[in-house]
């Protein structure tokens, strides 16, 4: 009997450590078990997988490169409208920090197109039919073999991976497809291209899908979020109790260019941490694609980065679970703490306060996904420096405690943290 084969796309550095290197490559090595697969990627990211995968003696995995491939400027003519019209307060937010000039492409998109979704009907249709094959074939090396079903990983992700997906739809091919981020259905734009099958993080997800994607229940299953899984080998089921003795060890979770007053912050709190004096070990994580000038910061700061392509989500986990508390704002970070059990102040001051729509503190009233992961949950909000001041002064942590596990494993995770994420996965891919 021939074993199915299985297309996946991987271009975007995250999913190396939820797919790839995360748990001595689980994800591969257990699908490889009951299909051929094939795996489409970037040259940028070949060797990176190539590597892993002998690491890991996986075997039954084939990985195609796919050459790249930017937008032409009639592919913009009907992309354009797609990521612009989407009906969301984060795309309109978007469009007000990119361009200043109201009468513009994008301000026109939003205003004309985003009153109905029948637009991204005709738009998506149009630049579906527009790409000729010939363009689609030139992706590949060599004409690609037949595959029985193709996982898109990020349908929002690179234009590659559209056209990637967009060959195999003219081949009849069914498609399943997710997104790598809780934030990608609401602030991305419309996708390109509708999966025959949407694997959703969350009920939260779900709503976004069918609310703003205008995707039909019916092609919706709720199959949780990979990096919140055995994939990420780690286990947040016995996770040590913190050890009080000694300093606070305290995390800024920075947002870097995604928050206008991110070095302000910084520098203020060591400089208090300096002169007060605070007992708290102060670290700084990095996140790996807005990574910390440190050029405009003390040299004496810790700053961890956990890269994409040299790290794992047990190494990532980890750390921010031997944090007695993570001060962040509306960053993905806030899951990632709801998954360790971590504790979290939420920092809604600025100390240099910034233009409206250019203010991270938009991320609690404006911005869709993060807007509504806080008012989901049960956070403390730290609304001054005084206030921050005063908690870390009397290390009022040790009243802190994490009671969003829960709320995180109905709202954002589905349950799949507790079953066998590898039987619903392989039941989900078999019975098409």
């Amino acid at each position: 009997m021939n074993r199915p084969t299985i297309g996946i796309t991987i271009f975007e550095e995250p999913l190396l450590r939820t797919y790839v290197s995360s748990s001595n490559g689980l994800f591969f090595s257990r699908l490889s078990k009951d299909f051929n697969v094939v795996i489409f990627t970037s040259s940028r990211l070949n060797s990176i997988i190539s590597r892993n995968l002998n690491k890991y003696k996986i075997k039954n995995v084939e990985i195609c490169v796919v050459t790249k491939s930017k937008e032409s400027l009639a592919n913009r003519f009907f992309t354009s409208p797609l990521r612009w019209s989407l009906k969301s307060s984060t795309v309109h937010l978007k469009i007000k920090r990119k361009h200043k000039v109201y009468l513009n492409f994008p301000y026109l998109c939003f205003q004309l197109f985003s009153k109905s979704k029948r637009f991204q009907h005709i738009f998506r249709f149009a630049l579906n039919k527009t790409i000729p094959t010939q363009r689609l074939l030139a992706l590949f090396s060599s004409k690609p073999k037949h595959i029985d079903l193709l996982f898109v990983t990020a349908l929002s992700g690179d234009f590659e991976e559209f056209l990637v997906s967009l060959y195999f739809r003219r081949q009849k091919t069914y498609i399943i497809g997710t997104v790598r981020s809780w934030d990608n259905l609401t602030s991305h734009g419309y996708f390109y291209l509708v999966p025959d099958l949407f694997l959703s993080h969350s009920p939260w997800m779900s709503f976004a899908a069918i609310n703003y994607q205008g995707i039909a229940k019916e092609q919706i299953i709720n199959w949780g979020n990979p990096a919140y899984s055995r994939l990420s080998g780690f286990d947040n089921k016995n996770i040590r109790a913190k050890n009080r003795q000694g300093a606070l060890r305290v995390c800024y979770a920075s947002m870097a260019g995604n928050n206008k007053d991110d070095t302000n912050f910084i520098n203020w709190l060591w400089s208090v941490k300096k002169t007060i004096p605070l007992n708290i070990d102060f670290t700084v994580l990095s996140h790996p694609k807005f990574s910390v000038n440190k050029d405009l910061v003390p040299g004496e700061i810790e700053i961890k980065c956990f890269e994409f392509t040299s790290s794992t989500l047990q190494q990532y986990y980890e750390f921010l679970a031997d944090q007695h508390v993570v001060l962040c704002g509306g960053t993905s970070v806030v899951l990632d703490c709801a998954y360790t059990k971590t504790p979290i102040l939420l920092i809604n001051f600025e100390i240099q306060p910034q233009p409206f729509w250019f203010s991270a503190l938009r991320y609690f009233d404006t911005i869709v996904h993060s807007k509504e992961l806080f008012s989901t949950f049960d956070y403390k909000y730290i609304k001054s420096q005084e206030q921050l001041i005063n908690f870390l002064k009397k290390e009022s942590i040790d009243v802190l405690s994490n009671d969003n596990y829960e709320v995180f494993i109905g709202n954002y995770n589905e349950d799949f943290i507790s079953k066998n994420l590898f039987e619903s996965v392989l039941k989900s891919l078999k019975q098409f």
